[in-house]
């Protein structure tokens, strides 16, 4: 296995009979167990996305603990990022300055609750290192979400595991946010790790300061139950993120179409009567919206009916193949119709989460999103 590949093989008829059976089958649950170095037996399971004769590609795996299944009643979710966002540094400080010894217990931080299909959840996040577990506790300081349930299979736990980093990439504003381990307990003890194409090895960069003035308690629940509506590929009551790319790649054609989608698609859950009367074109909406937000375009020196105009244009000749830039992302004029469509859609999806306009103007403050 190598990089969500599985490889069969073998010299019995089973798996010749197991490959014709499945042969370009899409989303069925892979059972067994994998042997460390040939002689320790793990439990095993994957959901194989899609196979072709003895390839499977994977959605997700998990290798349990020596043994069998074992059952469990909760996930927990350890992540850079995340301990960015909910602010671990400096909880960490808050803590050790009132002289509470983080080595030797773990102390709760956050509390809340969401739902997700029609199943409620805990979430709490705890700093610090569990002295029961002595070596065996990670000598790492880093925090970690605990969410219970855990649910049942493997699709649940991805589906989990997608709203919880789907919440990252909205707050950080970047698509480039991974797990440095997921892992299911049965109560203290470890039942099965989980991986899936967000856990890597991979950390982000030190952006903690960015999170300083970030109110968790305010915004990060309502976000995250937002994002719970739509837990599918498909979004038609939450906020979009596709429009989000990771920050290596911030300007390009591909998403600035993305942009104007996910535009498109907040406009039409904001004003749904102008929206379903189609009065208003790109342009009209853009102005509508900038004037709904006018500190976005504030300090700049173009005119909202500039912006609007130039955004409606370059989509125009993007989507009609009027032009093809390949210079694009280096285009200063492009670069900031971007920012301010950012800006936008950022603002636009705080105000469908339910936020007021102080809430949006401290969301932004708070996240460093000016």
């Amino acid at each position: 296995m190598d990089d969500y590949k599985l490889e069969l093989f073998g010299n019995d008829d089973h798996i010749t009979d197991f490959c014709k059976s499945h042969n370009h089958q899409q989303n069925y649950i892979l059972y067994g167990k994998r042997y460390n170095d040939g002689i320790i037996p793990y439990y095993f399971e994957a959901v194989v996305a899609y196979s072709i004769g003895t390839t499977c590609y994977l959605s997700c795996y998990s290798i349990g603990s020596i043994g069998e299944k074992k059952n469990v009643n909760q996930i927990r979710y350890k992540s850079d990022e995340l301990d960015c966002i909910l602010k671990n540094q400096y909880n960490y400080l808050d803590f050790a300055r009132n002289d509470v010894n983080l080595s030797k217990e773990q102390k709760e931080v956050y509390h809340f609750t969401f739902a997700l299909k029609n199943h409620d959840y805990e979430a709490v996040y705890r700093i610090g290192r569990d002295s029961n577990l002595g070596l065996l506790s990670s000598s790492r300081d880093s925090g970690e979400l605990v969410i219970t349930p855990c649910p049942d299979d493997l699709i649940g736990c991805l589906e989990l595991s997608k709203l919880i980093q789907r919440m990252m990439i909205f707050i950080a504003g970047t698509s480039k946010v991974f797990f440095s381990s997921i892992e299911a307990y049965d109560s203290v003890v470890p039942a099965f790790a989980f991986y899936y194409e967000a856990v890597s090895d991979r950390g982000c960069y030190d952006s903690a300061v960015r999170y300083y003035q970030f109110d968790v308690d305010k915004f990060l629940p309502p976000i995250l139950q937002n994002l719970a509506l739509d837990p599918g590929e498909t979004i038609t009551k939450s906020i979009p993120l596709g429009h989000i790319f990771g920050e290596m790649i911030p300007c390009t054609p591909h998403r600035f179409i993305e942009q104007v989608f996910s535009f498109e698609y907040l406009f039409e859950k904001l004003e749904p009567s102008i929206a379903k009367k189609q009065e208003l074109h790109l342009k009209g909406e853009l102005e509508m919206m900038f004037e709904r937000f006018p500190s976005i375009l504030a300090n700049g020196t173009m005119s909202n009916d500039t912006v609007s105009e130039r955004i409606k244009n370059l989509r125009r000749e993007l989507t009609h193949g009027k032009k093809y830039h390949y210079d694009f992302g280096m285009n200063r004029d492009i670069q900031l119709l971007t920012i301010y469509l950012d800006k936008l859609i950022l603002k636009m999806s705080l105000l469908l989460i339910g936020f007021s306009d102080d809430e949006i103007v401290d969301y932004c403050i708070g996240t460093r999103h000016y």
